[in-house]
């Protein structure tokens, strides 16, 4: 049998209960790794190259896996502070990979996004609501680093 790995990334996730199989995939029991950044930062791209761009698209794709990678874009809370879903997965997480690319060219990814096209499910209208959405954010990273069993931090 292949080992496959299937990557839940919201904004690639075309089903219509994306909450739905995101707890499956956390509920089954199975490995998964993390890959945190703001939007814009790569996550999609780097994890299709390192995975080959198999995505959970259903509570099927779910069983199927043997493991995962769930890209995160999380934020901090109005305290500061993860929310404790976010904490709890991060914790959970055999490694998560921070990844950190210059605020400016996250910015200039998103407004690319925007006149170019994004190749995932999003509206125009969400991609540019991404505008508005925080960049890097070091202090957060470190709450979050400190809830990982393994983590690094990757440059893109």
């Amino acid at each position: 049998m292949r080992n496959t790995t299937q990557i839940f990334d919201a904004d690639n996730f075309t089903g219509t209960d994306k909450a739905t199989v995101l707890k499956a995939v956390l509920a089954s029991g199975k490995p998964f790794s993390m890959i945190h950044g703001p939007a814009g930062c790569g996550k999609t791209t780097i994890a299709a190259k390192l995975f080959g761009g198999n995505f959970v698209d259903s509570l099927k794709s779910v069983k199927a896996a043997d493991s995962f990678v769930v890209l995160s874009g999380a934020c901090k809370t109005k305290s500061g502070e993860p929310s404790k879903a976010v904490g709890s997965m991060v914790a959970k997480a055999t490694k998560v990979s921070f990844l950190i690319v210059n605020n400016l060219e996250i910015i200039n990814r998103r407004k690319s996004r925007i006149t170019v096209g994004s190749t995932d499910s999003r509206s125009k209208k969400a991609l540019v609501g991404t505008l508005k959405a925080p960049v890097n954010n070091f202090s957060f990273i470190s709450k979050l680093r400190k809830l990982a069993k393994k983590s690094e931090i990757v440059t893109n």
